[in-house]
């Protein structure tokens, strides 16, 4: 996850580990829509959060492309994640990309057996309502829920 922040009066971009070789990377294939966002929410008190993907920077799938795909905003002061619709918007407004959303689980059981056959994809985030985060991905070294 790739985030901006303003270090030295400059927006740079960082990962939890500060300015890194990913976060580099990421700034040098971040075009002027993806600059003009950050630099957008910045002043209006918000960090948007990207999945940073490039062939150089494989952790689970390979990628043919360098991309930054916004995940998420938060407010810097509360933390509270924008709901997905002004997320969208936000999107739309500066030709960002964004990941996409699916529809509310009706049958958690169902949804974790579907999950763990995929292939070719990275996996799923979870968003809660209270704003709790959770990234399951297929693999059968997990455990069902429930189960333990």
């Amino acid at each position: 996850m790739i985030h901006p922040a303003i270090v030295g009066g400059e927006m740079v971009f960082m990962t939890r580990m500060g300015i890194s070789t990913q976060s580099r990377a990421a700034w040098s294939v971040a075009g002027p829509e993806v600059k003009a966002l950050c630099a957008d929410m910045i002043a209006t008190g918000f960090t948007p959060v990207f999945e940073f993907t490039s062939p150089e920077n494989r952790v689970v799938l390979a990628y043919e492309v360098s991309q930054l795909t916004l995940l998420a905003i938060r407010h810097l002061r509360t933390g509270a994640y924008m709901p997905h619709a002004e997320l969208e918007a936000v999107a739309i407004r500066h030709g960002v990309p964004i990941v996409a959303q699916f529809d509310s689980v009706e049958d958690v059981h169902r949804f974790w057996t579907d999950a763990q056959a995929l292939e070719g994809v990275e996996g799923y985030v979870i968003a809660f309502e209270d704003g709790h985060r959770l990234k399951i991905c297929p693999s059968s070294e997990f455990l069902e829920p429930g189960a333990a």
